[in-house]
């Protein structure tokens, strides 16, 4: 922007966008209190197929522990396929609807720029993945306690493969926990990724004035952040499968009546679980863009409104990046929406959608600089 008039036409429209992201961030903190209902009822109905599992528990001992740790090995490798079918009744999902406004496609941003839609697309992989960390927690937490059961105190039992459901599930569980505690698409995370960066930069510096040396070291840095994170996520995600193979190889056919029941009663907890997990993820990260909307982005639009033609003049780079900053984060914070899900009108969850279009105007330059939208 060259002239002083696009500067302040840059700010009116930042504060339109952020005036338009506070009242759907607004919308979606009012839809969502009005669904404590439907989790009253799934938590009552959760509760009661627990107790028909210590029915079962307590009926087949032996029986059961090998069921339940097949179950919850078929219910996580196939949940992600569960979790979006196209099951959600149309009234509940129209009131979020509503809130989104203006519609873009990712395939649109990604041509227009690829960083910018790698950006959005990790934080919505993460964000929507920490939503199971409940369910995980209670189906392996057990699965750990029933493995190491089986494999110690069960006299020849088939079920001899304790150590590898302990590793297991123990991954598992700390795959999730890991999310959970670092959110990695936080405000911060990239930050404190650097700024551990630098640390080992400068330990490297103290010792030795190569500067090759020092790139070394810090690519070495990055090559075992990668392979601990990959090394994890294998063992998350892509091993369950196989064990689950393992597991199945000694399903005795009598008893798969009872795995069926166990089965629906994990996919039932697992998914409320998700369900009040994710209600209440939601819930924070609206209110952090409400927090950061109304204390940061547009006080800071107010006080650029105020500059002057001559301070403008004399400060016209800075200012003009400042500016074009400013409504670049005004868009993006309409770019995260809520995506609500149920099944048939029950086990509602919440996620974290996308609204590419504000991206796709054509006097947006986004400039990703930090990710101050989701979390703090």
């Amino acid at each position: 922007m060259d002239s002083y008039e696009e500067y302040q036409s840059t700010l009116r429209r930042t504060r339109e966008e952020a005036d338009i992201s506070l009242r759907k961030t607004d919308g979606y903190l009012e839809v969502l209190g009005k669904h404590d209902g439907q989790f009253r009822m799934t938590m009552l109905v959760s509760i009661a197929f627990l107790v028909l599992n210590v029915l079962l528990l307590l009926s087949m001992p032996i029986r059961y522990f090998p069921l339940w740790l097949m179950s919850s090995f078929l219910v996580y490798s196939l949940y992600f396929v569960i979790m979006f079918l196209p099951l959600t009744k149309k009234a509940n999902k129209k009131e979020f609807e509503t809130q989104a406004g203006r519609k873009g496609t990712g395939s649109e941003l990604l041509k227009k720029n690829k960083k910018v839609f790698g950006h959005i697309f990790w934080n919505l992989f993460f964000v929507t993945s920490e939503t199971m960390l409940y369910g995980v927690v209670l189906l392996f937490g057990i699965d750990i306690c029933f493995g190491l059961y089986t494999s110690l105190f069960v006299e020849q039992s088939v079920w001899d493969v304790g150590i590898l459901l302990f590793i297991q599930s123990f991954l598992i569980i700390a795959y999730y926990a890991v999310i959970s505690w670092e959110q990695p698409y936080s405000r911060y995370f990239s930050r404190d990724i650097m700024g551990m960066k630098d640390k080992v930069k400068e330990k490297v510096g103290g010792r030795t004035e190569s500067k090759i040396m020092e790139t070394l070291a810090v690519a070495l840095f990055f090559i075992l952040i990668l392979v601990f994170a990959l090394f994890i996520f294998m063992w998350a995600l892509m091993k369950p499968g196989g064990t689950l193979g393992t597991l199945m190889d000694s399903l005795d056919i009598k008893f798969a009546w009872a795995m069926i029941i166990i089965v629906i009663s994990q996919l039932f907890v697992f998914r409320f679980l998700q369900g009040v997990y994710s209600k209440r993820n939601v819930n924070h990260i609206l209110l952090v863009r409400k927090r950061w909307l109304v204390n940061e982005l547009i006080p800071a639009v107010e006080r650029a409104q105020k500059v002057s033609k001559e301070q403008f003049e004399q400060q016209k780079e800075d200012l003009a990046m400042e500016a074009s900053r400013y409504r670049a984060q005004a868009a993006i914070s309409q770019v995260y929406t809520v995506a609500y899900m149920d099944m048939f009108g029950f086990l509602p969850i919440f996620l974290i959608g996308t609204d590419y279009a504000p991206l796709l105007e054509e006097d947006v330059e986004v400039l990703l600089r930090d990710n101050l939208i989701l979390m703090e």
